[in-house]
């Protein structure tokens, strides 16, 4: 009877260590969900309207810039991640704007979230012909995006005209492009003192598409 008792006085010893140590468990796990909160509400979004965040980026050789100085006149920026299989998808038709873009001095940066490391990585693995940057502290971006890929209109003085989610449809590539020739494009040429119109400018004429209709 005596061992029988010690034995079921042992079962709920042990249940009660258990049930203290998952009590335990689950504080630390609220603790680390109020932190993740809290921090998340500290970030800058980057959605429609909002302004591109002064947030240091590192570029593949190693140099350091303000990814708002990157874009300060306007221009585009996509977001994507190494692991990302829609990024890599997106890569031709980001490649593609921007080759057409920077031929107008319309800078498209690519920025990648993940470590410098994995960057290059990815750049030698994978055909990126587009200035790509990682942040400088992938633990503290300071900003918040929704998803990947993402991608980003940025009109002159770093106002966000335009946020694209996934991958783009040939219709919404569309969207950008007219957007940035009638928002970005041609608000500097205004700067650089010539025409948008001027002959030869290779500037396609573009509809009069509002950039937040894309979304």
């Amino acid at each position: 009877m005596l061992v029988v008792a010690a034995g079921v006085a042992f079962v709920i010893w042990s249940l009660a260590a258990e049930n203290r140590e998952l009590s335990a468990e689950i504080t630390d796990l609220y603790a680390q969900l109020s932190s993740l909160q809290e921090t998340t509400a500290l970030q800058i979004s980057i959605a429609d309207g909002d302004t591109i965040p002064d947030t240091p980026v590192v570029g593949l050789a190693g140099e350091t810039a303000e990814l708002a100085d990157l874009v300060s006149r306007g221009g585009v920026i996509a977001f994507l991640t190494t692991t990302c299989p829609y990024c890599k998808e997106m890569l031709p038709a980001w490649g593609e704007l921007s080759r057409e873009y920077a031929e107008r001095g319309v800078p498209f940066v690519g920025v990648m979230l993940n470590t410098l490391e994995d960057t290059q990585q990815y750049v030698t693995e994978h055909d990126v012909d587009f200035p790509l940057w990682a942040p400088a502290d992938p633990a503290a971006v300071g900003f918040a995006v929704a998803v990947v890929p993402y991608t980003v209109l940025v009109e002159p003085g770093g106002v966000i005209g335009g946020v694209w989610e996934g991958v783009l449809e040939e219709s919404e590539i569309t969207v950008v492009s007219a957007a940035l020739n009638d928002g970005v494009f041609e608000t500097q040429q205004m700067l650089s003192g010539s025409s948008a119109g001027d002959p030869g400018d290779g500037l396609d004429t573009a509809p009069d598409t509002d950039a937040a209709s894309g979304q």
